[in-house]
């Protein structure tokens, strides 16, 4: 058995259901073992009709990225990839549990995250076409309604348009909200 699969029992960290609480769980450790201002940005974008991802994970003078992924699971596992190569992040084995890999293509959200971000990537590639972008920002504070934050840009960076919470699901359903006016396109 590896340390992948270890059964939860007393003294260990469950593992995070998705690989994107695995994510979240890894830039709280390195926020509090590494650098405070650990920071996670996902950006979806369209290239030739089709969307792509990349993922960039900062921390006090590192930054490691991963560009042009064919998927969210795919640009999350490339960037763990490329930490897990050049650095050495937990700082012991009860800690790297909380590691964002071995997740399937399908175990990196959860089915309601997944339903948010999909309506939103759907209705913004309907109106926008092929000039907008979606970012998503990450960082471990204090204020949970602040710890994901999510921009819209669009139309040649005339539309900006934000939405926060506590969970990807929670900025992705406010943004969507706050960008309903641009959707019908009506902007008062």
């Amino acid at each position: 058995m590896t340390d992948e699969t270890l059964p939860d029992r007393p003294g260990n960290l469950s593992r995070p259901k998705t690989g994107l609480a695995a994510w979240e769980a890894t830039v709280s450790y390195i926020a509090e073992e590494h650098h405070p201002d650990a920071l996670l940005i996902l950006r979806v974008y369209p290239v030739e009709g089709v969307n792509r991802w990349s993922a960039l994970l900062e921390w006090g003078a590192y930054l490691e990225q991963t560009e042009d992924a064919t998927s969210l699971a795919n640009a999350l596992t490339a960037l763990w990839q490329a930490v897990d190569q050049s650095h050495i992040i937990f700082k012991d084995a009860k800690a790297k549990q909380q590691r964002p890999t071995g997740y399937g293509e399908y175990d990196w959200v959860g089915a309601d995250t997944k339903e948010a971000v999909e309506r939103l990537l759907w209705v913004v590639r309907v109106v926008f076409k092929s000039d907008w972008s979606l970012v998503a920002f990450y960082r471990p504070i204090e204020d949970a309604t602040r710890r994901v934050q999510m921009r819209l840009i669009a139309k040649g960076d005339e539309v900006h348009i934000g939405g926060r919470g506590p969970t990807l699901k929670d900025a992705a359903s406010q943004l969507y909200r706050n960008a309903t006016p641009h959707f019908s396109g009506s902007k008062d």
